[in-house]
Parts: structure tokens; C-alpha cells; sequence
């Protein structure tokens, strides 16, 4: 009840907001207390922040630590208060291994509240990386030196009094980089106050919709310009990336997810905005929102001025407000310093042996993976306590489930999964993550539930938390159906097709689903495995689109051998059905096939002889298999290369000696020594080496003194059509 009235008001708001803007009468929101804003449902973060984090050492720091009474453990950080006039800043506590390590991988994971302002907030919060030599008592000045708020947010420089774009950038906060958050238009007149000029260039006019996200270096004078606007780097207007009205302003009584990514590499932060869903009715909490804003810029960091092969910066958030004022809180998620780690989550079709992408179909009775998986990457600490708050997909059967630590020594951990309370629960990882154990892998293996015939099951993204002390991340599934079986039958139009080397083979069939319908070919592949290989391939198959339910298959010359091919061919439509297996048989013909024995020798000679003919010994067989028709003519060929001792070449050549007795040496020289014609059509086998008598042949003819040894070489056989 108490939801649904927060709603009612909620959306009252909004109305009459909408409506007093269009009278251009001003509407303030009432302040919110911190345990207001607690006493709803807020994000779960990190807890006992405040040793990680230092207060800003200004006057009248606003700041301040706040640990919710539920007793959850969140330690909150309220930037400033809803108040009129105030100023706020809170800084990584090196000390304690807080900072930025330009030098590795980053990601820093936040939620961010703006209050319940709506269209008066004021003037919000900067993300900060900073090396000022001020350390955490860095924060934006006026004119005489003392901490403003305002239009700087605590980090740009101020323009009061004549200012120039070389002292507004000698006020701000020095060597730094800042993002921020921007919920009051600086002017939101025609004529800019002083004090009050940095939007002046962004063409948002006197709206409601001003709010704005950008990011620069605000000790640059390159950052602002000479009738002192401000550039704003990486531009978000809210107005215009968001479609909901509600989201089009930051202090919006929403908490708001970001994400900040360092990759040292393209040296780039990337900053998603509005990326995860909280407290949004039928929506898991940190599921996907898929109104995310992303932006990437480059950041310079020779303008943070780091020495001696420093790499490590300070950050936090600075903030204020003016005459108007809003909450600025912000809950963390992760420190990068000490644990740079990630979660991911994704489903295995086992069954039909791919992953399941949104939006997918699974067919009932499908086996299903659902695997998290914990990757640590780098961090001064190691990822402890790690608490996995499970929400599995639904509309399945879960049989069992196991945490593994691959690499690693570690035994695996069985999940019970009779502890599954409305597809949820709770378990404990039994090892620390870190450098010698750096993933964990979470698996629950299921089915995806049956149904009526005809009938689709829709899951939904499901959202697990992976909670530490120092990190919390999070992971979801894709979303998916579930629909019932539909058994798909394919039938060979002709199982056995002959063909003559050098032409494709091209097969036909017919598909079908049992239960009627008709099939849509464009939605069906064919699934092809040739002649045993060790995997399938799809790209030998090709339905016939223009006629649906029949099909051809074109297997390539080139990927058939002489004799006999098996084809053994199945059907997946879009949704997963699988159909029976069916095998075809190719026969290639036309073809001539040449067989050697492998290694032959000669008689032993004498070393020092200038000249012998040595006779072929032991097995010399030599055959060719012929399937052409009859009256094809061939011929074989041999060439041996130069024989040799180790370096030393023989003093000699293998010769072929034909029925006339005339010698030919064969030593890289291509010689003809048999042919023939075939007789009939059924194929052939021809023993060539039967018709070599005592004195024809191949023979090894030495021709001058030789060392005692062996003398290797290769002979290569070559059969060809004859003219």
C-alpha cells in the first residue's frame, strides 16, 4: 500500500508540475529528509564506506556518511542535502588503496539520487579524477579564495567578477577531469547573471528539459570560452535521449545507475548512464533497463600532471546547490582499486548446442545451462565473501547445479537445488577470488518445461547479485520462449547418386512437420556432415526458398574423394526443432586413382665400381584403378629425384628400360612408363609392375665410384588421360 500511494503522489507530481511549467509559474518540491528517502526501497551498496573514503576538507562541507536503519549494511554518501547554499565533496582515501590506476583496466559502478525536485533542482554533483596539489581540500574558488558552490558544482571554475577563461580555469579544482551531472540551466534567462554563463552555448533555451550530462578538464582554459560558456564534452541532453518525461530530468525521485570504464589501452573513459533498472514495477532490480545512454570520450592524462611514472589518481564526487537546491546521494557498488572484477550470465542450449540469444526460442524438453560466470581482473585486495543472490529463469525444471574454479586446484561445489524457493536462493561461493583464483563458474543445468501443443511460454531476464565486502556485481539472463515440441521430419527424394569426377554432386529431399503446418523454408537450415568430419557445417546446404517443404543440397567437386562419399543430412528450423538424420550416398566415378608401395629398394651394388645396373628387390607394386568408360586411354609417369648420401649425391640415375631395351634416365625427368586403354565400363584395376620383365623396367644405373652406404631419393608416380 505504501508503494502504490508513493506512485499516486508521484505521478501527481508530474502532472501538476507539467502544468504550472506551461503557465511559467515555479513549483517547488517539499525537501526530503535522508530516512525519507530511506524508508523506501533503495539499491543495495557497499558497506562502511568511510574508511575507503575521506570528507572534503572545505568550509562548510555538507557531506556525510549515512547508514540506513533497516540494518542491510549500505553505507550511502549524501554529497549535499536538499538546502538552499550548500557545498559538498568526498575523495578516495589513498591511504587505504583507494584511487583510479590509470595504467589498468577501471570500472566503477555506482547509483546516483537527485532528489525529488523535478523541474527547480539545484545544481547537482561531479565524478572527479584529480591531482591537485590541494589532495582532498581541492574545490572550485571564488574570487577570494573561499569554497563556491553554484554553477562550478564544486569542481569548475567560477566567472564571478569579470572573470577570464584563464582565471575561471585557475579557480576550479587543478589537474582533473570531471563529469557531471547538471540539473540547473546556467543561464536559464536570456540575459546570464554573472556568475551564471556556462550553458549559455547549449542551446536548451529557458526549458524544463535542461538537465545535462558532459564532462571536461576544469582547470584547462581550453574548457571555456571567451564570453565564458563552458564546452561540454561527450554531451547527454536529457530532453532529447529519453522518451519517458519522468527520465528527461534528473531529480526525478529515481535512483539513476552509472557505470564508469577506464581502458588504458585507447586511454577512454566510457561513461552508461541509466542502465539498470531499480525499484520499476514487474522489473528485477539491476536488470537491464534498455534506455541506457553511452558516451565515450578521450581523456588527456598528461593534463592531470602526474610524475615519475605515477599512474594513480584521486577521485570522488564534488557537489552544490544554489537558490535551488535537490538531495545529491550516491551508493557504491565497486572500488576499482581494490577488486577489478566482472559477472556475466548466459544460457547453453545444450540440446541444440548454442547459446541462447534475447529473444530466442527453446523448444520444451530442451536441456538448458544457465552459467554465471566471476572473472577477477586485477585490485589490491581479493574479492571476499562473495554472496550470490540467484534468480534463475523460470518455466524450468532444475536437476542440478555446481560451482567450479577452473585452472585451479579447487574442488567443485554442489548447489542444492531443492533450496530453489520460486526460482531463487541464496549461496555462499567458498573461495575468495583473486589473482591464483581468478574465475568461478556457476552452472545450473535444467529443462525448459513442456507444454500444450501450440502453446509459447515467455521468459523473462532474470537478475542475480553477486555481493562481497568490496565489490557488488551484477548479471542477467537473456530473456527467451518456450515453445512446445513440433516434430520436423525430412525424406531423400533419391538416396545414392552417381557422379563423374570434377562434377558436384546435387541432392534433393523433402521436409515436413508432423503434427501438419507449413514449413518456411527461410527459416530452416540444414545441417551437413561429409565423410565422418568432426564437425557439422551448414555451408554445403542450401534451401530451395521458392518452393517450401523441398530442398537441395550442392556438395562441391572439390570436397569429394574417388569411390564412395556418405552425406549424412538433418533440418533445425528457427525455433529449434530438430529433425531426424538421413544419409546419402555419393558415388564418384571417372576417375583414375594411382597406388605405389611406399618404400622400395635396389640390389646391393659394389662401392668403387664405375658402372653397374642394379635390378629391383623385394615388393614394387604398382596399380591403377580406373573407372572411365571404356576406351579411355592412359598413361603413367615417373621421375625420381637426384639420390643421396647424407651431402653426397650418387654417381648415377634410376632409368626405365622399355621392350626395346632402350634406357631412359629418370632423374627429373618425367618418363612415361606404361599405358593403356580401358576395356568396358565397370571399373578397372591394372598391375603395371606384372608386366616388367627381367629386363624392363626400373633399374638403378651407377656411373662412376660411389662410398659404401645407402643412398636415398623419392620416385613420384603420376597417372594421366591419354589422347
Amino acid at each position: 500500500m505504501k508503494k502504490r500511494l508513493y506512485y499516486m503522489l508521484l505521478g501527481l507530481l508530474c502532472g501538476l508540475g507539467a502544468f504550472l511549467v506551461m503557465d511559467h509559474q515555479v513549483v517547488r518540491a517539499v525537501d526530503e529528509e535522508p530516512k525519507d528517502v530511506f524508508g523506501r526501497a533503495y539499491p543495495r551498496g557497499l558497506s562502511s564506506t568511510q574508511s575507503l573514503f575521506t570528507l572534503g576538507n572545505i568550509s562548510y562541507n555538507s557531506t556525510e556518511f549515512y547508514t540506513p536503519s533497516d540494518g542491510n549494511g549500505t553505507t550511502a554518501i549524501i554529497i549535499t542535502p536538499a538546502r538552499y547554499n550548500r557545498v559538498g565533496s568526498v575523495w578516495s582515501n589513498m591511504a587505504a588503496d583507494n584511487y583510479i590506476d590509470l595504467s589498468k583496466r577501471q570500472t566503477m559502478s555506482m547509483w546516483l539520487y537527485f532528489g525529488a525536485r523535478y523541474y527547480n533542482g539545484g545544481d547537482g554533483m561531479a565524478f572527479v579524477m584529480q591531482n591537485d596539489p590541494r589532495g582532498v581540500s581541492a574545490f572550485a574558488q571564488g574570487p577570494g579564495g573561499s569554497s563556491i558552490g553554484g554553477e562550478t558544482l564544486g569542481v569548475w571554475g567560477s566567472t564571478q567578477d569579470g572573470s577570464t577563461p584563464e582565471v575561471t580555469a585557475s579557480r576550479a579544482i587543478q589537474n582533473s577531469w570531471a563529469l557531471e551531472f547538471d540539473t540547473y540551466l546556467n543561464p536559464k534567462g536570456a540575459n546570464p547573471a554573472n556568475d551564471n554563463k556556462f550553458d549559455i552555448n547549449l542551446g536548451l533555451g529557458d526549458t524544463n528539459y535542461n538537465n545535462h550530462i558532459a564532462s571536461n578538464y576544469p582547470g584547462e582554459v581550453a574548457t571555456y570560452n571567451t564570453d565564458l560558456s563552458m564546452n561540454h564534452e561527450g554531451l547527454v541532453k536529457l530532453g532529447d535521449v529519453f522518451s519517458s518525461t519522468i527520465d528527461k530530468i534528473l531529480s526525478n525521485v529515481k535512483w539513476r545507475h552509472l557505470k564508469m570504464q577506464w581502458d588504458p589501452t585507447t586511454q577512454e573513459m566510457t561513461y552508461i548512464f541509466d542502465d539498470e533498472n531499480f525499484d520499476v514495477d514487474g522489473q528485477a532490480n539491476g536488470s537491464p533497463s534498455g534506455k541506457a545512454v553511452t558516451r565515450t570520450v578521450p581523456i588527456d592524462i598528461s593534463k592531470l600532471n602526474l610524475t615519475d611514472g605515477n599512474t594513480k589518481v584521486r577521485w570522488g564526487f564534488t557537489g552544490s546547490t544554489g537558490s535551488a537546491s535537490e538531495n545529491n546521494f550516491v551508493i557504491f557498488e565497486s572500488i576499482p582499486s581494490l577488486v577489478e572484477a566482472e559477472a556475466t550470465a548466459e544460457i547453453q542450449n545444450v540440446t541444440q548446442g548454442r547459446t541462447v540469444a534475447s529473444g530466442d526460442a527453446v523448444i520444451a524438453g530442451d536441456t538448458l545451462d544457465v552459467h554465471y560466470q566471476l572473472s577477477y581482473l586485477s585490485g589490491n585486495q581479493s574479492w571476499q565473501n562473495i554472496v550470490a543472490s540467484l534468480s534463475l529463469p523460470k518455466s524450468m525444471t532444475y536437476t542440478t547445479a555446481q560451482i567450479t574454479y577452473p585452472n585451479t586446484d579447487k574442488p567443485a561445489e554442489t548447489i542444492d537445488v531443492s533450496k530453489l524457493s520460486n526460482f531463487a536462493m541464496s549461496q555462499t561461493l567458498g573461495q575468495a577470488l583473486d589473482s591464483s583464483v581468478a574465475r568461478a563458474d556457476i552452472h545450473f543445468i535444467g529443462t525448459a518445461k513442456a507444454g500444450t501443443l501450440g502453446s509459447t511460454a515467455t521468459v523473462p531476464s532474470a537478475v542475480s547479485t553477486f555481493k562481497g565486502t568490496n565489490l557488488i556485481a551484477t548479471a542477467a539472463t537473456n530473456n527467451f520462449v518456450i515453445k512446445s515440441a513440433k516434430p520436423l521430419t525430412i525424406a531423400t527424394t533419391v538416396n545414392t547418386v552417381n557422379i563423374q569426377q570434377g562434377d558436384d554432386a546435387v541432392l534433393g529431399g523433402t521436409m515436413a512437420y508432423t503434427s501438419g503446418g507449413t514449413i518456411d523454408n527461410t527459416k530452416v537450415t540444414l545441417y551437413t556432415k561429409l565423410n565422418e568430419a568432426t564437425t557439422e557445417t551448414g555451408t554445403l546446404a542450401s534451401v530451395e526458398s521458392s518452393t517450401n517443404g523441398t530442398y537441395k543440397i550442392t556438395v562441391p567437386a572439390e570436397g569429394l574423394k574417388p569411390g564412395v562419399n556418405i552425406l549424412t543430412v538433418y533440418a533445425r528450423d528457427a525455433d529449434g526443432n530438430k529433425s531426424n538424420t538421413i544419409t546419402y550416398t555419393i558415388n564418384m566415378t571417372g576417375y583414375l586413382v594411382l597406388k605405389a608401395t611406399p618404400a622400395v629398394t635396389f640390389e646391393r651394388g659394389f662401392a668403387g665400381d664405375t658402372h653397374q645396373i642394379l635390378d629391383r628387390q623385394g615388393d614394387w607394386t604398382v596399380t591403377l584403378e580406373d573407372t572411365r568408360t571404356s576406351g579411355s586411354k592412359w598413361a603413367i609417369q615417373a621421375t625420381a629425384s637426384q639420390l643421396m648420401q647424407t651431402t653426397t649425391p650418387l654417381n648415377g640415375d634410376i632409368i626405365y628400360v622399355d621392350i626395346n631395351s632402350n634406357q631412359t634416365a629418370i632423374t627429373d625427368n618425367p618418363t612415361t612408363v606404361a599405358s593403356g586403354t580401358k576395356m568396358g565400363d565397370d571399373p578397372t584395376t591394372t598391375d603395371i609392375s606384372t608386366g616388367w620383365v627381367p629386363t624392363t623396367g626400373l633399374f638403378l644405373n651407377t656411373t662412376g665410384n660411389n662410398n659404401a652406404g645407402i643412398y636415398t631419393g623419392t620416385i613420384t608416380w603420376t597417372a594421366t588421360n591419354s589422347i
